[in-house]
């Protein structure tokens, strides 16, 4: 999983234009997923964050609103040991600015 996401790091941005929704929402449910390694996630927030970047970069800012707005939906909370996607956003975010990770 974790080849196929450094893989999406070098695709066009004609591409994610294309498969914006599909892209963010494969994202966040990996960020979620009880299985996924640490690496795992922090592969899939620097996937995040250049998915977002290349968005804004590019002026694009309005359809990743638009996501937000009329696509996104959290999965149901079904008991309270599962973790939140705002959870391992911040966690997520906390790792990577951390001096010792910074690129």
């Amino acid at each position: 999983m974790i080849k196929y996401l450094k893989t999406l790091l070098a695709a066009g941005h004609s591409s994610m234009v294309r498969y914006l929704p599909t892209i963010l929402n494969r994202l966040l449910y990996l960020l979620t997923h009880e299985g996924f390694t640490a690496d795992g996630h922090t592969n899939c927030m620097k996937t995040l964050i250049h998915v977002v970047a290349t968005y804004h970069d590019t002026g694009h800012d309005k359809l990743l609103q638009q996501y937000i707005k009329y696509m996104f939906v959290t999965a149901p909370w079904a008991n309270y040991k599962c973790k939140t996607i705002h959870e391992e956003l911040a966690t997520g975010m906390q790792s990577l600015l951390r001096p010792s990770t910074a690129d």
